[in-house]
């Protein structure tokens, strides 16, 4: 089974947003509150792109991604490290050397970005 955009964040409301956003596409979503439950169904699903939060308790975005980049399985999906404010230089360039794309949340809440994003 294929999820095309999978969403793990903290933020409920966030959730919804995205949900909104995305119900009238063709795209499945899935949207996760921590690192440790969409870790567990990583090898149930081929994941498109990820959408991961950096600050979260418990297992922050930045080690979620390294876990990512680290399974066979994932290979494929275009990862993105978000945060609402501009990530430090450090995380970003360490999100980069596994494979993942730093990016601000505010552009994720613009019209078509996410349509966009799981159409490339």
């Amino acid at each position: 089974m294929e999820i095309d955009l999978m969403v793990v964040d903290d933020d409920d409301i966030l959730h919804e947003i995205i949900e909104r956003f995305m119900s009238d596409t063709e795209y499945t979503v899935r949207c996760f509150s921590n690192g440790m439950e969409a870790k567990d169904i990583l090898g149930e699903f081929n994941v498109r792109v990820m959408l991961v939060d950096f600050n979260m308790p418990g297992m922050n975005g930045l080690e979620f991604v390294s876990i990512v980049a680290s399974m066979a399985e994932c290979s494929a999906t275009q990862v993105y490290l978000c945060s609402s404010v501009d990530l430090p230089q450090e995380v970003a360039d360490r999100a980069l050397s596994v494979g993942a794309l730093p990016l601000n949340k505010c552009k994720v809440i613009e019209e078509r970005f996410l349509t966009d994003l799981c159409a490339a």
